[in-house]
């Protein structure tokens, strides 16, 4: 997608990139993310400087309380801040679990 207006924790702005799996399960309403959905966002700044990456993978049995998604974010140094069970990424996320944990866009 084009550079969209974000909110926090994940920056002002974003662009948002899905792998073929993820697409497709947005795509036809699947009503949760298949094994092997990636989503990845780039978060900037209101100055369009980068400010983190943030992963979602989809991994089954990985931890089904969290949705089996393995997380991970990493600041511009490549230096990662937060991955797998990611408690942070997990209670912000939790809000949306009905949709398997994705704010994104609907899955049903």
């Amino acid at each position: 997608s084009k550079m969209r207006t974000g909110a926090e924790p994940h920056g002002a702005l974003q662009n948002v990139y899905v792998n073929a799996a993820a697409f497709k399960a947005f795509k036809d309403k699947a009503g949760s993310l298949p094994d092997g959905a990636v989503i990845v966002k780039e978060n900037y700044m209101p100055d369009k400087k980068l400010a983190a990456v943030t992963v979602m993978y989809k991994k089954k049995g990985f931890n089904p309380e969290g949705g089996d998604i393995m997380w991970l974010k990493y600041g511009p140094d490549m230096k990662i801040q937060a991955e797998g069970k990611a408690a942070m990424c997990i209670s912000c996320h939790a809000q949306a679990k009905a949709n398997d944990f994705v704010l994104l866009a609907p899955l049903k």
